[in-house]
This record gives structure tokens, sequence and C-alpha cells, in this order.
């Protein structure tokens, strides 16, 4: 049996008044199931960056920063891919599973954006 997450909707509200417009905010929480380690998901993930003149400087510093501890904290059985776009999209790195080498190959391909 797969286990699902749970979903739970708290209104922040106890009483929604009856004259007015009957208006509330809800609080929604999704709690992902119990997993036993090394059993949990893997995911595939694509990193779509903005490499456009705007970001030159510090401001790609800190993507190309952030981005390459995404790559540290990803599993050896996740995939990361990365498209940078400007006027146009590229592919730096490929969508594939993060084993030693292609961990390292990604983390040095993002510096290609600086």
């Amino acid at each position: 049996m797969r286990a699902v997450p749970l979903l739970e909707a708290v209104p922040l509200h106890r009483v929604i008044p009856a004259a007015g417009t009957p208006e509330t905010h809800i609080l929604l929480r999704v709690r992902a199931p119990d997993v036993t380690p090394g059993e949990g998901p893997r995911v595939q993930t694509v990193l779509v960056l903005d490499s456009s003149g705007s970001m030159s400087g510090d401001p790609m510093a800190h993507v190309i920063d952030s981005s390459r501890r995404i790559v540290d904290i990803l599993h050896d059985d996740d995939a990361l891919g990365v498209v940078a776009f400007a006027s146009t999209a590229r592919t730096v790195s490929p969508l594939r599973t993060l084993r030693a080498e292609a961990r390292h190959d990604c983390k040095r391909e993002l510096l290609s954006l600086a």
C-alpha cells in the first residue's frame, strides 16, 4: 500500500459573520507520509535560472552558490538538470542522476554562468 500525504484545512476564524461578505482565510497544511529511511521518493528537478544582464555580479554569484548547495543536498539517486535563460534558453547541465562524477560535473557546469 502506498502512503499518501495528509492534507489538513484549518480555518483562521472560528465564526463567519452572517452579515456582510462571508469570507475567511484557511491555512492548508500538507504533511508528507512517514517513510522508512532509505525508501524516500527520489526527485527529478530542473533548475531554471535567469542569466540575463540584470543578474550580473553579486546576484548571479548568489544564484550559482545556491544552486551548488542544491547539488550537495540532493541524494545520489536524485536527478538534476539546469537551464539558463536570457534572450533564449540553454541547457547548462543535462538532467542526470547525481552519482559522484555527475555531481562534480554539474557543479563545474554551474560555474559557466559566472
